[in-house]
């Protein structure tokens, strides 16, 4: 943006951004809509990136971002975007395999011993979780628990298997220029639709640190965002690289 000659970006993220005179950088808040708040997604910006932001739907309800739409003549169709805009007809095991460069193999569904219990259709047709559409006869409701890459291999276990009380989280990013402490009492949230839950970080290194929940939280997955706050206030977050 700042090699095309523009003095900001503007987006539609329902975000805060302001400037702390007292604190001297930037802060980023939840939206004033939370049922709207894309704070999430944003815990990788830098105190250099928001100095050439604009986020102005953050300080309205999404009601109120649709009357003004409306004044001004603008015309929107649906009322709301649930799932990925360009997969026609929501078939993402299709869109998938129309768009991998690679061939997606089956592969063995297996326990925490290693025992076949059956065979999975690809690997990015499963995610952590995932009780559904696993093919399997037992007498336990199994779920997806773990996704071996590098074996093309699928974990199953029982749901209580699916609760992680710590992670270890890489690439991590604060936003605030200076933190207190090198252990933090935070919320943390692991995925975009789930709710933060209470959580001690110590920060290991300057990529790296460990996230500690009050309570285990379920289905965490190696890959995602884990993103740190404190009440309405983003402080930063990672990429889950590990679980305990």
């Amino acid at each position: 943006m700042r090699e095309l000659g523009a003095n900001y970006l503007a987006t539609g993220h329902y975000v805060k951004v302001s400037y702390s005179e007292k604190e001297k950088q930037y802060l980023v808040l939840k939206a004033e809509d939370k049922q709207k708040d894309q704070s999430y997604m944003l815990w990788s910006l830098s105190q250099e990136q928001l100095k050439f932001l604009k986020m102005p739907l953050g300080f309205l309800k999404k009601a109120e971002v649709r009357n003004l739409a409306r004044e001004s003549g603008l015309s929107f169709g649906k009322e709301e975007s649930q799932e990925i805009c360009f997969v026609k007809g929501k078939n993402y095991p299709q869109f998938l395999k129309e768009y991998f460069k690679k061939p997606i193999l089956s592969g063995k569904i297996t326990d925490k011993e290693n025992n076949i219990l059956g065979e999975h259709k690809g690997l990015p047709f499963y995610t952590i979780g995932q009780r559904k559409g696993l093919g399997i006869a037992h007498p336990t409701p199994l779920y997806v628990i773990d996704i071996i890459a590098d074996e093309n291999r699928i974990v199953v276990g029982v749901e209580e298997d699916l609760n992680k009380k710590s992670l270890i989280a890489c690439e991590v990013n604060f936003i605030l220029s200076k933190l207190s402490s090198r252990v933090i009492e935070v919320e943390a949230q692991i995925r975009y639709n789930a709710l933060p839950g209470p959580a001690r970080i110590t920060i290991l290194d300057d990529e790296r640190a460990l996230v500690e929940f009050v309570q285990p939280q379920r289905a965490v997955t190696r890959g995602q965002s884990v993103v740190f706050y404190q009440k309405d206030l983003l402080l930063g977050g990672g990429i889950i690289e590990s679980l305990n």
